[in-house]
Formats: structure tokens, C-alpha cells, sequence
């Protein structure tokens, strides 16, 4: 009996000892498991916490190039503004220059600016004559520099502000440089803006020495064609242009109010052309701090090369250390560290259970320890958003919220949790919609909302939700997560501002232009302003809208601007004009309408301005329109030139009373006048006790 136990005890075994190989394995492969899953974990978390960041550094990486992009065209909407000058006037005087440059408020409007300037071609053969003609002008040191002879010469004859550093420049050849001379030369035969590559600014000194490039536009004579190549190197008159210290341009003008932002954040460089080397580098952001500051390989990079007015810059953006610590870092290495506890937890329990079951119960405690932990940590993660989380049952009422919800609304978990979640955004119907699409669709997407703090203010997002169910299949509620898109909505609006700004230049433009006028006429002087102002008058009269009466009004600041083509002296005849002298004149009409049709203006001022002698019954000129023909703004106008032209004296007759002119107006009504603007011109003056500015 015995030797079969025996058989069967030395058969166990080899079993029992497999068993306990078993058990001993079990530990060490359940550990590796775990840490398996626990880097898995780690390297997700780490992923998208690294991703949300690099997104942020390629929004701040387009919104760089963005700026850069919308001051370059700023920029060259400026020159192209100063191009309208030379065209409005045969020949643009120093003062001339001066006051428009001044009504433009340069450094403040374009900050980062060093200047605006024209630069002269002369011939060798006009230079001794050119210089005289200069110097007479009242600069007595005036010369052309560098000395020597060559076969064409510039001169820099204006630059605005006329300060100490720009006084340095004054007569400088920016051709006899090759880097100027080939954006010269680009602008010349392309007639457009063009941009020159890095250079140093005669207007640089020994401190503060910074890289520097320019900006032109072609000045063509006026009248004369450049249709071709060579009819515009031919009739070319000159560049105005902008000078541009890079440091200073991107300080002031770029990054502005984003500076502090993005210093100590980012770094920025900016080369000349298609290389980043040190030879090309024209800004560096970095330029003065510590040494070893910039990384040498930054987590997030972006390098870029983007051509403007026909030349290229390499733009480099990086990130650095204290940009890069907000990579929450935090959450992986929590992920890791609970990730291993929790690892060493379940191979300490594989452990117990396969030593002995005296350690059951206190494997036990453990285990529920370790859930603990675990519910914690996933409570960790979800406070680790920065966007509100909110749970909402199928009735609308709010179950959780994490701390981005408390701090976004400005009430305690322990308060929003079972109200109904609609009572917190500003428009709760709009809520309650999105709310309903939600169950509909089983999702929404960026569906737009506004949050009320509790103190008052608000905050802009878009929320995704989607429904969620338990493990039967039971519908449970909402998941509901925001995106604060406050931001966005600021850099919307600041490129609503950045359009008006351009409207406001060209509004500066024709104010300019008028101004131009009265030095032109001084015995009319204040009256396109005068016109102006009836014209408005008459306008609101009629129930005009309120951006058509801006239009005629800029219309009627400029409306004769043709006289500038009109001899001086035939302004200021003191007597009546002849049958040539009046042909003569009433060229001005058409003259406007070529100066102004050269400028984009968004609206038909050209048209406008002429028509303005045009008469209801075709009596008029230049083109003898007749009623509806003329346009409403011409008719208003015209009545309005009258009328003040009537009541104010002239050197060749005394002005008329108030009575006799409205006589006049009311004489020519429906057949020199639009019947509906001389009946409002009346009722201004005798009902409204209207009276033409001083």
C-alpha cells in the first residue's frame, strides 16, 4: 500500500513544484505588465500635453508672421498713399512734403517707422543745377554723397520727420549702393513696392547700432505713360520710401503690447534672404541676454521663409525653457508615479495571494487603498483640464464640475452642482437649444455660448458635448467640455481696427489733398470745407444714411482738386474771365476726376468730383449728363458749390444776400437743380436757420 502513496507523492511532484515555478513567475510578469501599461499611460498623457502646447506655439508662430505680414503692407500702403501726392500736383514743394507727412502723425500711426521720404533721380548733366536749386531751398550744406562721378545720381531731398538722425541722410545716393539700387530698380520696372535686403542706415550711429532695410515705390511724371518697361525706367522721377531700423521695427510695430508677452517666451530671428546664418541676421530677440540662454535644440521650432514686396526673409521662431514648463510635465511624471505605485500594489496582491491566505485580508485593504488612489488620480486628471468639464443629467441639471467650471463661473462646486447648468450662460435659451441638439444628434461641435462670471464678467467659448450611457446601455446624461476662445476673438477684433486704421489713412490722404488746394487758391480759401459742410447738411436734410453722407462729405473736401492744373493767376483774376480763360477753367472737373481715379479709393469719389458741374437739364459740363445720369452725391454737390459760391465775395463781384441766392436756387429748381436737394437747401437756411461755417 505503501509503495503506491509513494508512486503517487514522487507523481505530485513535479506538479506541485511547476505550481510554485508558477507562482514564483507571476509577480515579476504581472510587474512587468503593469509597467508596460503605466509607460504606455505616461507617454500618452506626456503626447497630449506636449501636442495642446505645440499647437499654442504654432498659434503664436502665425500670429508673428500675421503681424509681420499686415505692417509690411501697412507700410506699403503708406507709400502708395504718398504716391497719390505726386499725382495730385505737378510738382510736390518741401513744405508741401512737410505738412502732409505731419497730418499722417507717422510715429504714431506707423510705429516703428524711422521715416518717409522721396528720393530724385538727376541726371549727371542736371546735378550742379539740381544742387544749387536744393541748397536755395533752404538747405545751404546740401551735396550729393558719395562723391565721384557716375553715370546716374539720387538724392534723398525730403525725409519726414526731419529729425537729427534723419538729417544724416539728407542727400545720400541710395543708388550708387548696391543692395538699394537693386529694390531700386526692382520697383522701377515692376511699378510697385519693393523691399531691399539687409543694410546699414546712414542714419545709424556708433550706439545702438542696428540692421536695417528699405521700402520704395516709383514716382513716374505725371502724364506721361509707363505702361512698358521702357516707358517706366523713362519717365521715372523718383522713389518715395521708408527706412526701417529692424530692431526698432519689430519692437514698436510687430510685437508692440505683445512684446512682454512673448519675451522670455519665445525666441525670434529674422534673416535676410533664404539662409539663416549669422551673416544674414538682421533681429534677434535674444540679442543682449545671458550667454547659452537660446536652447540649443528648443522643443518647438518653426523656420520660415516668406517673401515680401519681391524679397525674401527667413523668419526663425523657437521656444524657450520657461515657454516649454508649461508642457505639464506634472501631470505625466503624476501618471508615472501613480502608474508605478499602482504597479507594485498588484504585484504585491499577485503576490499575497500566491503565498499565503493568512495575508488575504490585509490584501484586501490594500487592494481598496489602491482604488482610492486610482479614483483620485483619474479625479487628478480631470482637474487637470484647463477647460470647464461638466457633467448634466437628461433633466438639464448640473451632476459635477470640475475646478476650470468653479473658476470660469465664479461659484463653488458644492453650489452649481444640481442646478439647472442653463442659468449660467448669458443667453440660457441658446443653451437649452444646444442642449436639445445634443440628444438629437448625439453630439455638438464648437456650438458657440458666453459665460457669466458671478462678479459680472464674461467669458466667450465653444462647446462639445455628446451623450454618454452605463454599461446596460442606459442613457445617463451629457459630457460637456468648453474652449475659452477669448483670445480669437480679440485678435478678431484687432484686425477690425488694424481695417479702419487704413480707412483713417486714406481719410488723412484727401485732407491732405484739400489742404493742398487752398495753398493753390487763397481767395477760396475754406471753401470746399464750407461746401462740405452744407453739403452734409442738405444730406441729412434728405435722410441720407449716415455712411453715404461721409462719402460726399470726403467727396466735397476734394471736390476741386483739378485747380491745380489751373494757372495761378487765372485763380486770382480780379475780374470776369474770358471765353478761353472760362474754357480753361472748366477743365478743372475733368482734371479731379484723373488725379482722384488714380487712387483706390473704396468709394466713386472720382465720380463725383466730376460731376459736380453737371446740370438737370444737360446745360452742364464736361459730359452734359442730364437728370438721373448724375449721381445723387454730384447733384447735392452742386447745389451746395452754389449756393456757398453765391454768399461769399470774389475778387471780381461782392456776394450776394441770403434772399437772392436761395432766389437763384429756387429759380434753377427742376431744370439746373435736382428738384428734392433745392427744396432741402431751402428749408436749411430759412427754416433751420442753417449759416455756412466761418
Amino acid at each position: 500500500m505503501s509503495k503506491p502513496a509513494d508512486k503517487r507523492d514522487q507523481k505530485a511532484l513535479p506538479e506541485e513544484r511547476r505550481f510554485l515555478t508558477l507562482i514564483m513567475v507571476s509577480p515579476p510578469v504581472v510587474l512587468l505588465f503593469c509597467l508596460i501599461v503605466t509607460y504606455f499611460a505616461w507617454k500618452s498623457v506626456w503626447q497630449i500635453t506636449v501636442n495642446e502646447l505645440h499647437s499654442q506655439f504654432n498659434s503664436k508662430v502665425m500670429e508673428i508672421h500675421t503681424r509681420i505680414q499686415e505692417r509690411v503692407e501697412d507700410y506699403s500702403d503708406l507709400l502708395q498713399g504718398a504716391s497719390g501726392l505726386f499725382a495730385a500736383s505737378d510738382s510736390v514743394e518741401r513744405d508741401e512734403f512737410h505738412a502732409y507727412a505731419e497730418m499722417l502723425h507717422l510715429r504714431e500711426t506707423y510705429p516703428g517707422i524711422q521715416g518717409l521720404g522721396f528720393s530724385e533721380l538727376i541726371s549727371p548733366r542736371d546735378k550742379v543745377r539740381r544742387v544749387a536749386s536744393i541748397r536755395k531751398d533752404g538747405l545751404p550744406k546740401f551735396t550729393i554723397r558719395p562723391e565721384g562721378v557716375r553715370d546716374l545720381y539720387t538724392a534723398i531731398i525730403y525725409l519726414e520727420p526731419f529729425d537729427w538722425r534723419n538729417q544724416r541722410a539728407a542727400g545720400y545716393d541710395m543708388y550708387s549702393e548696391p543692395v538699394r539700387r537693386e529694390a531700386m530698380n526692382r520697383a522701377r520696372d515692376r511699378g510697385e513696392g519693393a523691399l531691399s535686403g539687409k543694410v546699414k542706415l546712414v542714419q545709424e550711429t556708433e550706439s545702438d547700432v542696428q540692421s536695417g532695410f528699405l521700402m520704395y515705390f516709383p514716382i513716374y511724371r505725371n502724364n506721361a505713360p509707363h505702361a512698358t518697361l521702357n516707358e517706366r525706367r523713362s519717365n521715372l522721377l523718383g522713389w518715395v520710401y521708408s527706412p526701417f531700423r529692424m530692431g526698432d521695427l519689430v519692437r514698436k510695430g510687430i510685437l508692440g503690447r505683445q512684446l512682454d508677452e512673448v519675451k522670455g517666451s519665445l525666441g525670434i530671428e529674422i534673416h535676410d534672404g533664404r539662409s539663416a546664418d549669422q551673416a544674414s541676421l538682421m533681429f534677434d530677440s535674444m540679442a543682449g541676454s545671458p550667454p547659452n540662454r537660446k536652447p540649443i535644440q528648443p522643443l518647438f521650432s518653426s523656420v520660415k521663409t516668406v517673401r515680401y514686396l519681391g524679397h525674401d526673409w527667413t523668419i526663425e521662431v523657437y521656444s524657450l525653457p520657461s515657454f516649454e514648463a508649461r508642457a505639464g510635465m506634472g501631470q505625466a511624471r503624476t501618471v508615472a508615479i501613480f502608474g508605478g505605485i499602482i504597479s507594485l500594489l498588484i504585484t504585491l496582491i499577485v503576490w499575497l495571494l500566491s503565498t499565503t491566505n493568512a495575508r488575504a485580508i490585509k490584501l484586501a485593504e490594500k487592494m481598496s487603498e489602491s482604488l482610492a488612489a486610482s479614483a483620485r488620480y483619474t479625479r487628478n486628471l480631470i482637474e487637470a483640464s484647463l477647460d470647464p468639464l461638466v457633467t448634466i443629467s437628461p433633466g438639464g441639471k448640473v451632476m459635477d464640475v470640475n475646478e476650470a467650471t468653479v473658476r470660469v463661473t465664479g461659484h463653488p462646486r458644492s453650489e452649481l452642482i444640481g442646478k439647472e447648468f442653463s442659468e449660467y450662460f448669458t443667453e440660457p435659451d441658446k443653451a437649452r437649444e444646444g442642449y436639445r441638439q445634443v440628444f438629437s444628434e448625439g453630439k455638438v461641435t464648437d456650438y458657440p455660448l458666453t459665460i457669466r462670471h458671478k462678479d459680472g464678467h464674461v467669458t466667450d467659448v465653444l462647446y462639445n458635448a455628446s451623450v454618454y450611457h452605463d454599461d446596460a446601455g442606459r442613457l445617463q446624461g451629457v459630457l460637456a467640455a468648453a474652449r475659452d476662445v477669448t483670445q480669437r476673438m480679440l485678435a478678431e477684433k484687432a484686425l477690425y481696427a488694424s481695417r479702419e486704421k487704413l480707412e483713417q489713412t486714406l481719410i488723412q490722404t484727401i485732407e491732405a489733398m484739400a489742404a493742398i488746394v487752398e495753398m493753390r487758391d487763397p481767395y477760396t480759401a475754406g471753401h470746399q470745407r464750407r461746401v462740405a459742410d452744407l453739403s452734409k447738411a442738405i444730406a441729412l436734410e434728405m435722410h441720407w444714411p449716415s455712411e453715404r453722407i461721409r462719402v460726399l462729405y470726403l467727396a466735397a473736401l476734394i471736390y476741386e482738386i483739378g485747380k491745380i492744373r489751373i494757372p495761378a493767376e487765372l485763380l486770382s483774376k480780379p475780374g470776369q474771365l474770358d471765353d478761353i480763360e472760362h474754357e480753361l477753367f472748366k477743365t478743372h472737373a475733368q482734371a479731379g476726376f484723373e488725379i482722384l481715379s488714380e487712387i483706390d479709393f473704396p468709394w466713386p469719389i472720382a465720380q463725383i468730383v466730376l460731376q459736380h458741374h453737371e446740370r438737370l437739364d444737360g446745360s452742364g459740363y464736361p459730359q452734359g449728363l442730364k437728370g438721373n445720369d448724375i449721381l445723387p452725391e454730384s447733384r447735392i454737390l452742386a447745389v451746395a458749390d452754389v449756393m456757398e459760391a453765391m454768399l461769399s465775395h470774389r475778387p471780381y463781384r461782392p456776394a450776394l444776400s441770403m434772399d437772392e441766392a436761395l432766389g437763384e436756387i429756387s429759380g434753377g429748381r427742376g431744370v439746373l437743380y435736382d428738384p428734392e436737394v433745392a427744396d432741402a437747401c431751402v428749408r436749411m437756411f430759412r427754416e433751420h436757420r442753417y449759416s455756412l461755417p466761418a
